[in-house]
């Protein structure tokens, strides 16, 4: 006589941390990159905000400095960088 197995208990997918990190679940964790702050916003009761894109590979202070003042001293046909420093017109 075979021995009775109980049936495994497949946890709920929201709880599932392994199917959470798994490729499958990759635009459940998209949407809740856009939905977790955009209730701790509406919690805070803030309808208004300004959003500033970026880049993480921003050179330092000191850096964008020597480029700005080399790029000054170029004319503009002969910029090649894919950094170009944003200069404010006076």
């Amino acid at each position: 006589m075979s021995e009775k197995r109980e049936p495994e208990i497949t946890p709920l997918p929201f709880l599932n941390l392994d199917f959470l990190k798994s490729p499958a679940a990759r635009t459940i964790r998209i949407l809740a990159e856009y939905l977790e702050p955009a209730e701790r916003l509406r919690r805070a009761k803030i309808r208004d905000t300004i959003v500033f894109f970026g880049s993480a590979r921003s050179p330092s202070p000191e850096q964008a400095t020597r480029d700005l003042q080399h790029g000054q001293s170029l004319s503009p046909a002969t910029v090649t960088s894919s950094y170009v420093p944003v200069v404010q017109a006076e």
